[in-house]
């Protein structure tokens, strides 16, 4: 009884976790228009406000994307009775994933507020140069590898946990498809990058919309497993002892 008792608490904080990061996600989207292109622009921000800075420059990543932690722990506990070799895998892309995203996320958000409190203070053009060239490197830093190689693993993750909830009695076919669409669109985006520029975009904005629908759906079936995970249930029957 103990053992269903914290299953059942682990997908409610699983399940409360992923609707906080579509939260944070929703309220980001507001930001895309207006946000500043080059770094003289980001400094000038977060010299009028610091706050709006950190907003625009998505800090709020940092927090939203690691609260997909529990979430991905409470979909190994269920998922791992399909399948416990992949689904270890998936775990382990995740984690990696959300580690690598969010570190790089706080170096750069870091570094961003330095420079632009350097160049704030500086004495003179060259030194004001020299910020502003470092802050482009930053930038160009930020839209390439270490971020998308974050979402790459955690796309990774997603895939291979879809696959297994196909043959999962605990999930339905409309969240595995969700989740494999989310992943194939991140990696159409990641190869668009290198590959055709002009449809990463797209490839974006798609992932994304598959990505929020994923969480969406995630967060309301673990919500509902933690309310009635109960040893008769079958949604926690090892397929095994069948």
């Amino acid at each position: 009884m103990d053992a269903d008792n914290s299953d059942k608490k682990l997908c409610r904080i699983g399940g409360a976790a992923v609707a906080l990061t579509v939260v944070c996600y929703i309220v980001e989207c507001f930001t895309f228009s207006g946000m500043p292109s080059t770094a003289l622009e980001w400094f000038a921000l977060f010299q009028r406000s610091r706050f709006r800075g950190l907003f625009y420059i998505n800090a709020l990543d940092i927090f939203s994307i690691a609260l997909l932690c529990p979430m991905f722990m409470a979909l190994h506990r269920i998922l791992k009775r399909d399948d416990r070799a992949w689904m270890t895998a998936a775990t382990s892309f995740a984690f990696l994933g959300i580690a690598v995203f969010v570190t790089t996320r706080s170096i750069l958000t870091s570094a961003t507020i330095t420079l632009s409190e350097r160049f704030a203070s500086a004495a003179s053009e060259a030194e004001r140069g020299s910020i502003i060239i470092a802050g482009q490197a930053i930038d160009a830093l930020g839209q390439a590898t270490p971020q998308t190689l974050g979402f790459f693993f955690m796309a990774v993750a997603v895939s291979i946990a879809s696959i297994v909830m196909l043959q999962s009695r605990a999930f339905g076919r409309v969240h595995a498809i969700a989740g494999i669409l989310a992943g194939a669109f991140t990696f159409a985006d990641d190869i668009a990058i290198i590959a055709v520029p002009s449809l990463s975009v797209p490839c974006l904005v798609v992932s994304g919309l598959f990505w929020v629908a994923w969480w969406i759906m995630m967060g309301i079936k673990l919500l509902m497993l933690g309310g009635r995970g109960t040893a008769g249930d079958t949604a926690w029957t090892d397929p095994r002892s069948d």
